[in-house]
Order: C-alpha cells, then structure tokens, then sequence
C-alpha cells in the first residue's frame, strides 16, 4: 500500500500474514520475510518457476552510465549508536553528526541503535527517559523547523535497552534485526520510592508516562504499549483482528498476555531480569515488534533495510563522518574518565609550605587545577559520571576555590 512492489518466493499464507523469501535479481534471501495482509494491496502469484542462484544474470542493454540514475540517487546518512546511553552517545555527539549531514542534502536518516546495557535493580533505567527526551528534538522538530528538505527518519532496532528504548518511537518507520530487542526501561511505579512528599512522587511519574506516551502516540504507536513497557502492575494482553492487534486490559477469549502484574509467582526471576527477558514489562522483540505493528519488518543488513525502503540499487551509504564524530566523542570521555582523577591526586599532592612565595605559588597551582576540572566536566558533564571520576561535583570545587583564595589572602605577611 505503501508503493512497493516486493517479489520472491512463498514460504507460508495466513489469514493475516504472507511470508516470503525476497528475491532481488537472482538474489534469493536465506530468512523469509513476513508482511500483514493488511500492508499488502494485491498478490500476484507467478508461475511457480524456480529462481536458482547460479542462474546467469542476463547483460545490460548499454554499458554506458546511467545519469539520471545517478542524479535520482538516495543518499542515507547511517549514525550508529553504540557504547552505553547517556555516556557514548548523547546531545552533544548525536547534535554533531545530524548537523554535519545537512549540507549533504541527504534524503534519509539511519539511526542504527545498539547500545549496551544491563540490569540494575538499584537505580532502574527509566530516568534516562530525561536524556531521550533530549535528544527527541534533534531527531524530530529540529529537522521540521531548519531543512529545507527534512529527511526521513529511520530507525533500526538492534539492541535500544534502557533509556534507548524510547529512542525508536522518534520515528514512524522502525526496523528490528532477527535478534533485536527494545525495552528494559525499569518500573515507573517504583521510582523515587521513599524519596520525598508521595504527591510530589506521583507527579513526577505523572510527568515521565505522559511525555513517553507523547513521543509515542504521534508517530501512530499505541500509548498502552508505553505503558506496559513502563509500569509492572500494568497487565496487558491483544487478539489479533483483520491483522492488526487489538489491546486488552482483561483476559479475553483466544487473548495472548503481553505483560502480567508481576506481583508473588508471576514475578520475574533474577535470570530473566539481567537478561532483559520476563513479563513485567514488556521487551519487544523482532517477530512480536513487527506483529503489533512497532516494527515494519525484519533486516539483518543495511541492504535489507534499503530494499525496505525500495532504493536498493540505487542508494550512496554516507557513515564515516559520523562514526568520526561519535567516536571522537566517546573516546574523550575515556581520556577524561582517566585524566580527572589524575588532576584530582595531583591537586591533593601539592604541598603548601615554605616561605609566602611558595606557599602562594602552590595555591595557584592547586586552583588552576581546580579551574581545569570545572572547564572540562562542564564541557562534557552530560556524559561524564561523577561515580566514575571519583571527583566533588562543580559547585564543591568552585568552594574549594574560594577557601584557597581566602587562605592567601589570610597568609599575606
């Protein structure tokens, strides 16, 4: 319905889907491929010829270069997302990499997300919604207000874990890879437990779901899905009708669950936990992402997704730049996530002592320290974590400056 024509080989006919092994050239595919009827305009059947793979290609016409091909080529500007969210990637890299593909005119966006993750119970994943929620405009109203062409935007699902997870919802048009998964977000109902006035609480999380739900809700997503995604005791099951999914919050007939209220036996394990598996909340995976209507097929490569996208013989793949700027990025934290706490002990190791010249030159040495640190981690303080560095937050040092400065002058003779 989209415009596509997409020809292969039959592997299996539903009610609601047809799975075939896409065919492009004498090129068969090794997985089948699985569209909704519902997505699907007409069905053409062929003869029923076979397509062998060593088949010979049969010669082009002419062998001169095509140039109104090579004008209408579609350039895609390929960003990976990888290393952990809110450190390796976040505002300041991702804000780099869009900015540098705009002179490009580029006519599509490939957001690549498989970012590292794992479980932790303590501090949960969902306040890493603040970063994504960040990071939204670069991707969506950014593009709006200061293109003069916007590309499109796609998304492909690798691994968007934690706060990642929401990243996808930025866009309509989302891919996963046979072992791709999106969730992991944690529990809102247990965030900030203790902490607090429980109205203030309650508002807070109040505030974190319906942001979700409105990246979510514009792009065509359902917002219970949002919610099952975010809440344990939310309990949600769907019944497939005329191949397309259909939301319950209460057992119905020929219903599968989607996610229980994780209370007593129905509660996740450890295992199932770190591995981000379970029903607690809800993680979506390739072939459930593509049945809801989340995800609109399945691709293991950058072709895949180009003949989703029906540019497969005729695209320019743009990725080093990219791949430079985020980089350079994450390796900066690295140095710096070394550098710091060296500056730190080197601050902690000056001595002040000797005669006034001394003892002023040593002050002056431990507050350009102290300057320098301030510089660097108000530069990079998005991604740098202050757990890792082992060093006071900013405010603490602009005191441990203050202190030094009235200590001179306090020990002027």
């Amino acid at each position: 319905r989209d415009g596509r024509i997409v020809k292969g080989i039959l592997d299996e006919e539903t009610d609601e889907t047809v799975s075939i092994f896409v065919v492009v050239g004498t090129i068969r595919s090794a997985v089948p491929t699985v569209f909704q009827k519902s997505e699907i305009l007409s069905v053409i059947r062929g003869s029923g010829e076979s397509i062998e793979a060593d088949e010979p290609e049969v010669a082009p016409q002419s062998e001169q270069p095509d140039e109104s091909a090579a004008a209408d080529r579609k350039l895609v500007y390929h960003i990976k997302l990888d290393g952990w969210f809110g450190r390796d990637f976040n505002v300041t890299p991702l804000s780099q990499a869009v900015d540098a593909a705009k002179p490009l005119g580029v006519d599509y966006l490939l957001i690549e997300i498989d970012n590292r993750w794992r479980f932790n119970e303590e501090q949960g994943r969902f306040d890493e919604l603040m970063i994504a929620k960040n990071l939204e405009p670069i991707l969506r109203q950014n593009l709006q207000v200061h293109w003069d062409h916007p590309p499109e935007v796609i998304m492909w699902v690798k691994n968007a874990m934690g706060g990642a997870a929401f990243i996808p919802f930025f866009s309509p048009n989302i891919y996963f890879a046979s072992d791709g998964r999106m969730g992991g977000i944690g529990d809102l109902g247990d965030m900030f437990e203790g902490v607090g006035d429980e109205v203030v609480r309650d508002k807070q999380k109040s505030l974190r779901l319906a942001w979700a739900k409105s990246i979510a809700i514009p792009n065509g997503y359902d917002e219970r899905l949002i919610e099952a995604m975010t809440w344990r005791s939310y309990v949600l099951y769907y019944t497939m009708e005329g191949g397309r999914p259909v939301y319950h919050t209460e057992p119905v007939p020929g219903a599968e669950l989607l996610t229980d209220d994780g209370e007593g036996e129905n509660a996740d394990t450890d295992v199932q936990l770190v591995r981000g598996e379970g029903n607690d909340v809800l993680t979506l995976r390739a072939e459930l992402a593509q049945k809801l209507g989340v995800s609109k097929g399945t691709a293991d490569s950058i072709e895949d997704i180009m003949f989703y996208l029906g540019i497969l013989d005729n695209y320019e793949l743009i990725d080093d730049k990219p791949e430079r700027i985020l980089s350079r990025w994450s390796d900066t934290i690295d140095r710096l996530e070394r550098e710091i706490p060296k500056m730190f002990r080197e601050f902690n190791e000056i001595q002040v002592q000797g005669d006034y010249n001394e003892r002023k030159r040593a002050r002056g040495a431990q507050i350009n320290i102290l300057k320098k640190i301030i510089a660097l981690t108000e530069r990079y303080e998005e991604s740098l974590q202050w757990s890792r560095i082992g060093v006071p937050p900013v405010d603490q040092l602009r005191v441990m400056i203050e202190s030094i400065r009235l200590q001179q002058i306090a020990d002027r003779p």
